[in-house]
């Protein structure tokens, strides 16, 4: 895995890049849509968990590793703190796994949560990189 925070931002930029692609297809593929929304701001997490050199899990649970965003602020108070709504991340979590397999499936209201999740999410991230 890169150490360099910058190639994970450059990772979540090409997620984020194609989950709006997709969204905007004359046939959208909903699951992409929420899959790339979560890769984006799951990447942009581990990078700035990569720049305070706070090693984490191999996981896709936003939430744990947002929480361990916020643990580097509480070691690193000069870190500035980053905050998020719960909801924003429950919208994309289903991304990760769940959509990978046919027992589910994105709706278009689905998509369009999770690329507004992941647009909030993305704006309050970038700063810290």
């Amino acid at each position: 895995m890169s150490a360099n925070p910058l190639d994970w931002l450059a990772k979540a930029e090409g997620d984020f890049h194609s989950a709006n692609w997709e969204m905007k297809a004359p046939a959208p593929n909903f699951d992409a849509v929420v899959f790339h929304a979560q890769q984006c701001i799951e990447k942009m997490i581990k990078g700035i968990l990569v720049s305070a050199a706070i090693p984490f899990e191999r996981t896709h649970e936003l939430n744990l590793l947002a929480h361990q965003v916020r643990q580097a602020h509480q070691q690193k108070p000069e870190r500035p703190a980053w905050s998020w709504d719960p909801a924003d991340l429950a919208a994309i979590q289903p991304g990760a796994v769940l959509l990978r397999y046919p027992d589910y499936s994105a709706t278009s209201q689905d998509a369009q949560r999770a690329i507004d999740a992941c647009t909030r999410l993305r704006a309050s991230l970038l700063p810290h990189f």
